[in-house]
Formats: C-alpha cells, sequence, structure tokens
C-alpha cells in the first residue's frame, strides 16, 4: 500500500480498492506505519528505496528502463549459448510481462536496476544489462550481469555500454564492489 501511495497518483480509496476491498482508513494507517518505521530504522529506508533507471548513452547505443513496447519480436531469436548461460532471463513473447513485473519489482525493492539497450540510431532492442544482488553479502556491492540477441552479438556493444553502467553504479548508486561471474564455457562473456 505504501509503495502505491508514494510511486502512483491513487487516492487512498483507491488503492484500498485495489488491496481487496480495505476501507481507506486501513490504508492511512498502513501508509502512516511504514513511514513511521521508515523515520526510525535506516534498514527499513533502504529495503524499499526504489530505484530509478535512468537513462545512459553511449555514441552508439542508448540504454533506457524497459517498456511493455520492447516485447521480443520473431527476430528476437535465442540460440543454444543463450539458453545454456541464460536459461532464466532471456524473455519470450510469452514471458515478457512476467519479466517486466520482475524487473519492475526489483527496482522497487532497491535489489535490482536493469536497462534495455537499444541501437542508437534505430531504436531497435539489442539486450539488457543491468545489476542484481545489489547490498547481498557486501551492503554497498552488486553483481554485473548482461545478455544480447543473437542478431546483436558482435558489435562491441557490451565492452561499450559496461563501462557506462559500471560508472553509474560506482558513482550515483555509490557501490564500492562490483562483480560479474560467467560460465566457465562462455568464452565470449570472459573476453568482456
Amino acid at each position: 500500500m505504501y509503495l502505491s501511495k508514494v510511486l502512483t497518483p491513487r487516492s487512498y480509496p483507491e488503492i484500498g480498492r485495489k488491496f481487496g476491498g480495505r476501507d481507506h482508513s486501513t490504508v492511512i494507517h498502513a501508509v502512516r506505519k511504514i513511514e513511521e518505521l521508515l523515520a526510525t530504522d535506516d534498514r527499513h529506508a533502504q529495503r524499499v528505496q526504489p530505484l530509478a533507471v535512468p537513462t545512459l548513452e553511449t555514441e552508439r547505443f542508448v540504454l533506457r528502463e524497459w517498456t511493455a513496447d520492447d516485447a521480443p519480436q520473431d527476430h528476437h531469436v535465442t540460440d543454444d549459448d543463450a539458453r545454456r548461460f541464460m536459461s532464466n532471463e532471456l524473455p519470450t513473447a510469452a514471458t515478457f510481462p512476467a519479466s517486466l513485473r520482475r524487473r519492475e519489482q526489483g527496482a522497487d525493492r532497491g535489489e535490482s536496476i536493469s536497462w534495455c539497450i537499444t541501437d542508437r540510431a534505430s531504436g531497435e532492442v539489442l539486450g539488457n544489462i543491468g545489476y542484481f544482488a545489489i547490498g547481498e553479502g557486501i551492503t554497498a556491492g552488486a553483481e554485473v550481469g548482461y545478455w544480447l540477441w543473437k542478431s546483436s552479438r558482435g558489435r562491441g556493444t557490451i565492452g561499450e555500454v559496461l563501462p557506462v553502467v559500471l560508472d553509474h553504479g560506482f558513482d550515483t548508486l555509490g557501490l564500492t564492489r562490483i562483480q560479474a561471474e560467467t560460465d566457465l564455457d562462455n568464452i565470449a562473456s570472459q573476453r568482456i
């Protein structure tokens, strides 16, 4: 309820209706309770601090927030390597709505942030790059991950966008440690 009030223009009665027909006074109480917790416990404040997804740019690419219009098209195919290395991350037309919701929820919880990588000239969606596991293990740490559609590989995309994403992580998000892991057989990612 708190996030609905903070992140949307909805009124207390509207939020109450969306949460099982609850009365507006219940919503007010819930919002005030979270505000009290946020004021007294910094750990709770960090947990519900949503992450904004700013637009980042390089010479050839624009990194922006994912939208419903970015659903995979017929030419966005995956190959055996992609399915082997990133099976849970590559959305299909059928799984895209759930994938988009997971991205939004991760940013709302401050646990992850993802950018849609697009070609600057054409606007074509090329893939994804982002941080996940933010604050897990090391308070100011995260893991960076990425994937590209098969048709988008071999252009030096990740090599060009990764430095901008790392700068954002260190300079804007205040991360002190960023790591990446690759499968032992994923030679292309190991070259990055």
